[in-house]
């Protein structure tokens, strides 16, 4: 179900999928999005019998009973870690499970922002996300949404452990077609989720940064990649910018029909 969680020294954590919102929201002293990463390991780690910590602490070493295991215990230690959270900030959220092939990175997104997080769900997943918030006991309970490239699905964990849910659903979260030869990686910049592209020929053409604005509403920056050499930049340049056109007016007509513009 879930890959190995991603430790990194010093507890920072990149988000490869979905951006981290680093801008402070207004009334409140606490980022919108906060890494809980080691918290929530660490929580793990608490819960976990003793035989089980020794492999649990070195997930290269996973086997699928140990995956399953692991399983087991992030659900309720992500209850308690969104509990805490909750209380601490005074808000309602839930925790965010960014799933890769390999690493599992793990945060806590406060309510305003769930739509703006999620923004690559379609808007039956958004509303049910929504509708946990709004209903769920930030006391007892947990709203939890996984999200990997190719889905997103949001749990309520209630109070005696039971988890509703309706299943994952697909996502489309690049909304154009690339040139042959050309890729799009996420990656997290000071706080916000982005895609690097690359051509196979030209190497590194840019990157396009989500730029949260609050209300849920997003901002786009464009930046071109340089490496020296003008002239292939000025090559990749002129090729990158109107795939970068493009998908911008993709995101931003998705984002305008939602708001019903």
């Amino acid at each position: 179900m879930f890959g190995r969680i991603a430790m990194r020294p010093y507890g920072f954590c990149r988000f490869p999928l979905i951006f981290a919102v680093s801008l402070r929201i207004s009334m409140s002293d606490f980022p919108s999005s906060l890494d809980v990463t080691e918290s929530l390991y660490d929580r793990m780690v608490e819960c976990a019998p003793e035989e089980w910590r020794e492999q649990l602490a070195d997930p290269l070493t996973w086997d699928d009973a140990m995956r399953d295991r692991v399983a087991a215990l992030l659900i309720p230690a992500a209850r308690d870690e969104a509990i805490a959270q909750a209380e601490a900030r005074g808000d309602r959220g839930f925790i965010l499970y960014d799933q890769k092939a390999i690493e599992t990175y793990i945060y806590y997104v406060g309510s305003e922002f769930a739509d703006t997080v999620l923004w690559m769900a379609d808007a039956p997943t958004k509303a049910e996300l929504n509708e946990v918030l709004a209903d769920y006991d930030p006391q007892s309970e947990a709203a939890i949404a996984i999200a990997s490239a190719e889905s997103v699905q949001v749990m309520w964990i209630k109070q005696d452990g039971q988890v509703a849910t309706q299943g994952a659903q697909e996502v489309n979260p690049l909304p154009i077609a690339l040139p042959e030869g050309v890729t799009a990686e996420t990656s997290e910049r000071d706080g916000c989720y982005g895609y690097d592209f690359t051509d196979a020929k030209l190497g590194k053409l840019g990157r396009i940064t989500f730029m949260p604005l609050g209300n849920n509403q997003l901002d786009f920056h464009c930046e071109f990649a340089t490496s020296g050499d003008a002239a292939r930049d000025d090559e990749a340049k002129a090729y990158f910018e109107p795939i970068a056109q493009r998908a911008i007016a993709a995101w931003t007509a998705a984002l305008q029909r939602k708001a019903g513009n």
